[in-house]
């Protein structure tokens, strides 16, 4: 009994540094503000992917994440002549 207490010890204590320790993500705001953006307006035809491709994204999935979390898009229909703000070192 002992020894499975002395584990759980070890265990939580393991746990609690790898908590402690983690890096933390930047928030949202603090990420944007140290970022130059690019604005790009919107043209028929335009999506995501299209746009993605245009500026030669290596990771779309990503690219896309991240337009749509800065821009503020819940969806992926795009609207033509808005102006979609693009992270520089996409």
């Amino acid at each position: 009994m002992k020894l499975k207490v002395k584990i759980f010890a070890i265990l939580y204590l393991i746990s609690s540094l790898s908590a402690i320790f983690a890096k933390s993500p930047l928030s949202s705001e603090e990420n944007i503000k140290n970022i130059e953006l690019i604005k790009y307006e919107i043209k028929e035809g335009d999506s995501l992917w299209s746009i993605a491709s245009y500026f030669e994204s290596k990771d779309i999935e990503m690219f896309i994440y991240n337009i749509k979390k800065i821009n503020n898009l819940d969806n992926f229909i795009l609207t033509v002549d808005e102006i979609l703000l693009i992270p520089s070192n996409i």
